[in-house]
């Protein structure tokens, strides 16, 4: 009679054992779970896996409140775990709580252990419901079954809260984080906005500081910043330079006959027929109303004064028309260069002073020719003191 005694006893113990093993596996395999996965799926599954698992229960499922509706975020059968197994009769479906019961046991706040019959089967089912909290945050409710009555003991009513903890805190932690994701995602976004913007307006402002709106040529303050850099060049490697200023005749005579908008249409006619007859290291640049500046990089006077021959006859060329009339345009040039040995005894002399300089002279010879008609080249002599 002891040993059976004390067999109960032992069998009781061994039990326990068990129970308290499965237990804290259960809680084991939840704290590795990480809730910053950004899919809730990839984790809420897998943990009412590992309770179904080791609780050995047929049927499971963890229903969150979704804006006043408690909807199934996750299901699982001990048979998905298990395929081959026998332990229940795989035909059997899990119970279904409709939405006035979830609610009230969501609202509850307490853990329910009971048995239901359902009607259309008279199966048995033994139910264990309990809310899932996050401090007073209530989420939803976890719902697990067995088909037989009485099934749920000592230790399932016991873990069953721990879990549903675990579970509400990791729910809590996601929604946090995944909210803290967005948050840091929408501010990341608009601070590239902003960058793009600024980005986009620096570049708009610059090119404005540096380019002529209407013709899109390089304006008066670029065309010396850039003149000043290729003058030193010159004068570092003792190579030919040139300027020239160009102003076209007579160009009042078309905004008063025809309007400004035909003038702006010949200034940007003109623009477009220099661009294309000079060299990429040429630099051209508008710098007053309808003059324009030229500078010469590698080009002695002979070579300056063969472009001005050209350009002069291609600008005559180029045909306007305005209120059914026909015209064309001519202009005036001046020009100054500068030779090797001019430049290699001007060595210690600033080149911001001396395209100035040669600025004021050429543009003396620009409006020399002007006054002599027009439709002309005038060249400079360079005095440099």
């Amino acid at each position: 009679m002891k040993q059976a005694s004390l067999a109960y006893a032992l069998n009781n113990m061994a039990a326990h054992f068990d129970q308290m093993l499965a237990a804290l596996s259960t809680l084991q395999d939840l704290s590795q779970i990480r809730p910053e996965v950004i899919d809730q799926d990839q984790w809420l599954k897998p943990a009412l896996e590992t309770l179904i698992d080791h609780f050995g229960v047929a049927f499971g499922s963890i229903f969150l409140d979704e804006q006043g509706e408690l909807t199934e975020a996750a299901s699982c059968a001990w048979s998905e775990l298990m395929p081959h197994a026998a332990k229940i009769d795989l035909a059997v479906q899990k119970p279904v709580l409709d939405q006035e019961q979830l609610k009230r046991i969501m609202e509850s706040g307490q853990i329910e252990n009971t048995t239901t019959q359902e009607v259309e089967s008279s199966q048995e089912f033994s139910l264990l419901c309990t809310p899932i909290l996050s401090g007073q945050e209530k989420l939803g409710v976890i719902v697990l079954s067995y088909p037989q009555a009485n099934f749920f003991n000592e230790w399932h009513i016991r873990l069953l809260p721990l879990f549903s903890s675990f579970v509400g805190q990791l729910i809590t932690t996601h929604r946090l984080l995944n909210n803290m994701n967005e948050q840091v995602k929408a501010r990341t976004q608009e601070l590239e906005n902003l960058l793009e913007e600024t980005t986009e307006l620096k570049t708009h402002y610059k090119k404005l500081s540096l380019v002529d709106e209407l013709t899109e040529l390089y304006n008066r303050r670029f065309f010396f910043l850039e003149g000043k850099n290729i003058l030193n060049r010159a004068i570092r490697y003792h190579h030919p330079f040139s300027l020239m200023l160009l102003d076209l005749d007579r160009f009042k005579s078309i905004n008063d006959r025809y309007g400004h908008k035909v003038g702006d249409q010949v200034l940007q006619g003109i623009s477009k027929k220099l661009n294309q007859m000079l060299r990429d290291t040429d630099l051209l640049a508008r710098v007053g109303g309808e003059e324009f500046a030229i500078i010469l990089p590698e080009t002695d006077e002979e070579g300056a004064k063969l472009l001005a021959g050209r350009l002069l006859e291609t600008i005559a060329e180029v045909p306007f028309t305005a209120n059914g009339e026909s015209f064309s345009m001519t202009a005036s040039l001046g020009l100054v260069s500068l030779k090797e040995e001019e430049l290699d005894s001007k060595k210690r002399r600033e080149a911001e002073y001396i395209i100035d300089l040669l600025f004021t002279q050429a543009d003396f010879a620009m409006y020399s020719a002007k006054h002599q008609g027009g439709n002309r080249l005038n060249v400079a002599k360079p005095d440099l003191p």
